[in-house]
């Protein structure tokens, strides 16, 4: 069965309307909500005017492979936390600035990306600055 974690995606782009189906069903899949212990995502109720957010609880090792995979495939900038496992991984924030590859962080368990002591003030700054992922409105669109 594997080591269970929550997890939180922020998701911001614009999706055409003939995929929507698609990425509900892999919402349907992983059983992501609006809210934590929330109503199941509909995608008849979308946010507007800002980015859809997810939750997700008791999900294998903390992943959403495919939602990744999609909003990937799609330009669909993310944010995603996952919480760790004590003594099998730890919490983790994945950006995707909707092009070129995921970044990946060590986080704490209430959402923020930790750095380790070593190296400069500076160096910190810039990897704090990187990791910051401006939300973008989620919307669907026309084909």
């Amino acid at each position: 069965m594997g080591d269970r974690a929550p997890v939180h995606i922020t998701i911001g782009g614009a999706l055409p309307r003939e995929h929507l189906a698609a990425f509900a069903a892999h919402a349907a899949n992983y059983d992501l909500r609006t809210e934590w212990d929330g109503e199941p995502f509909d995608p008849a109720v979308l946010p507007l005017g800002e980015p859809l957010q997810l939750y997700g609880t008791e999900l294998n090792g903390g992943q959403i492979p495919e939602i990744d995979a999609f909003c990937a495939e799609h330009g669909l900038p993310f944010r995603r936390w996952s919480g760790g496992c004590l003594g099998a991984y730890l919490p983790e924030i994945i950006l995707f600035d909707g092009q070129g590859p995921m970044r990946d962080y060590t986080a704490s368990e209430d959402e923020y990306v930790l750095f380790p002591r070593r190296g400069s003030t500076a160096s910190r700054g810039c990897a704090i600055s990187s990791a910051r992922w401006p939300a973008q409105s989620w919307r669907s669109r026309p084909s």
